[in-house]
């Protein structure tokens, strides 16, 4: 069976399916799915991609926000061999216009309302603009020319079956497997293709540095237009078979809320989420006591966030992790080790991860001593295949040796921990 190579992201669904086939998986709302409905999912999804006609390397776009459909559709793809993307549905009309256009997907599926917006107005537009989407289905009512998702993906398709498995026979770990837009500094967005050798390789880093495991219960709240959902909380958990439990919007009242009830293990968040829960009255008093780590990237952390924490950890004895990464690098690259000191946690974003490479450099791309600031390089199995469309914007970040230009400052001490200064 292919899937026991475990170098593609699917892989890791059969995996789990097939060991523990009724621990819970995927918690959104009542909803719950254990690993072996997460595979029944996955395939009645391929199946349906199958029949709709897609081809290996195809695009599938997904207008939602961090559901369970998130990481079916998405696992499901990889193994047709198509390309995931995910698209908020806070986007207006020109960006959706522009990452459709560019990307050209098979596929669309959405929601038909998100915070009591219709996005059937624009799901149209689109519709009629971009002839090249040959399905769209809607997680919800449908509409003219749509149909609904869970109808059409619940035919059991029971002819495909041998499709399906030399299809999926076919997908290699060098295949392009999800697309992320950044806008970077300037310019367009681009699109950032990941392989699943390069997902696959640099999460097998982050579940050892973050700890992961089976038992981890992860609270997902990301847009999963972003890496942190895509790859570093959503494919983190799937790979370690842990649990992850999923919200459609960041609110720091209702997040807190749902830590408690869910006993969530692992918190992953950017800073300001952390300040807005540390607003709330109550928060001192909930109980966390069944939180393991508490991450954060994106920023530093301020000395206010970094002390309520302590706070917290010197009661429950949790620990505080943090790192460097970017959407091309799949996540992250640098991590803090536990027990670092505060000064440490606030003031790096820790050293580079085994195997990965790293060095400071100037502006002619020359190594530089320990001390002085310079621009990161990066180099591992974890960077992205290319920009979309882009050969020369990719050209001129990767170099004829594998190495990243990320064009991000810091200097590295001596320890080897970068400190980003801008």
């Amino acid at each position: 069976m292919t899937w026991k190579t475990l170098d593609q992201t699917w892989h890791y669904v059969e995996k789990w399916a097939a060991s523990h086939p009724d621990k819970e998986v995927l918690v959104f709302g009542d909803q719950r799915l254990t690993w072996m409905d997460f595979k029944k999912q996955m395939d009645l999804i391929a199946k349906a991609y199958l029949d709709i006609g897609v081809r290996k390397g195809d695009r599938i776009a997904f207008l939602a926000m961090a559901r369970n459909e998130f990481l079916t559709t998405y696992m499901a793809a990889g193994k047709v061999g198509t390309v995931w993307f995910g698209l908020n549905p806070k986007f207006t009309l020109d960006e959706l216009r522009y990452q459709l256009n560019d990307s050209r997907p098979t596929v669309l599926i959405t929601l038909r309302n998100f915070m009591d917006n219709d996005l059937r107005g624009n799901t149209r537009i689109l519709m009629r603009e971009c002839p090249f989407v040959k399905k769209v289905l809607v997680m919800g009512k449908p509409f003219e020319g749509a149909e609904n998702f869970a109808e059409f993906i619940s035919i059991p398709r029971p002819e495909l079956d041998d499709r399906l498995d030399k299809r999926s026979a076919e997908v290699a770990k060098d295949d392009p497997a999800l697309l992320m837009y950044t806008s970077g500094s300037t310019g367009k967005p681009k699109g950032v293709v990941h392989t699943h050798n390069s997902i696959v390789e640099n999460i097998k880093v982050e579940v050892d540095k973050f700890h992961f495991h089976e038992n981890t219960r992860g609270l997902l709240h990301f847009p999963i237009n972003h890496v942190a959902a895509d790859v570093e909380i959503g494919f983190g958990c799937i790979m370690s078979g842990g649990s992850l439990v999923l919200m459609d919007s960041f609110d720091p009242v209702s997040s807190i809320r749902m830590v408690e009830k869910e006993h969530i293990t692992m918190i992953g968040q950017v800073p300001v989420m952390f300040l807005l829960q540390m607003k709330q009255p109550d928060f001192m008093t909930a109980d966390l006591s069944s939180v393991e780590h508490f991450i954060w990237a994106g920023a530093a952390a301020p000395k206010l966030m970094i002390d309520v924490l302590s706070a917290i950890i010197q009661k429950t004895g949790a620990g505080l992790l943090t790192g460097y990464g970017s959407t091309e690098v799949c996540g992250f690259v640098t991590y803090t080790e536990s027990g670092d000191d505060l000064d440490t946690l606030m003031k790096t974003a820790g050293k580079i991860a085994d195997p990965f490479e790293l060095k400071i450099v100037d502006d002619d791309r020359h190594e530089l001593p320990d001390g002085k600031v310079g621009e990161i390089a990066v180099r591992g199995p974890f960077l992205f295949d290319k920009y979309l469309n882009m050969p020369e914007a990719t050209a001129d970040v990767v170099d004829e040796h594998g190495w990243y230009f990320t064009d991000d400052l810091a200097f590295k001490d001596d320890r080897g921990y970068i400190h980003i200064t801008g």
